[in-house]
């Protein structure tokens, strides 16, 4: 009889994993889509240029490209 039992708990922890699995995937595809849905070019094309114009200060042909996709 102990066997039964524990072939019992084994099935409902499966079916346990398998519940929480799929509500975590779930979340995960809404937080990526919420997240998707908020990007906005205009800015990361703003962060992107103030960056590159830090990294790159003796490099003007990158900040010239860059100045030129913002226009």
């Amino acid at each position: 009889m102990e066997g039964m039992s524990t072939l019992k708990v084994a099935q409902q922890l499966n079916a346990t994993i398998n519940q929480l699995y799929e509500e975590t995937v779930s979340r995960l595809e809404g937080a990526l889509q919420s997240v998707c849905n908020d990007f906005r070019a205009n800015q990361y094309m703003k962060v992107t240029y103030t960056h590159a114009r830090h990294i790159n200060n003796n490099n003007n042909n990158n900040i010239n490209a860059f100045q030129l996709m913002m226009s």
